[in-house]
């Protein structure tokens, strides 16, 4: 019994795929692609690897407009002070 309570426990942990700053050298906007569980809890390993995938997706889309990779943050809320204009994907 303990191992079910341990196996549905892991289970049911959620990971964060890394999130990613980016901005326009020319305009000064902040996106932000990334750092959401949401994959994770509705599909486990694969949807978190779908997430992922749609993360490196919009960071792409964000680059091809001109946006330049600030950071990326492994850990899953920031605490950097962000600029107040911010876009999310």
């Amino acid at each position: 019994m303990k191992k079910l309570v341990l196996f549905a426990a892991l289970s049911l942990t959620a990971c964060t795929t890394p999130k990613t700053v980016l901005k326009n050298p020319d305009t000064g906007q902040v996106a932000t692609c990334g750092g959401s569980a949401t994959g994770s809890l509705v599909g486990g390993v694969i949807g978190y690897h779908i997430q992922k995938g749609n993360d490196a997706e919009c960071v792409s889309d964000f680059m091809g407009q001109g946006f330049k990779r600030v950071s990326v943050n492994e850990e899953s809320e920031s605490t950097s002070n962000e600029p107040k204009e911010k876009f999310k994907r």
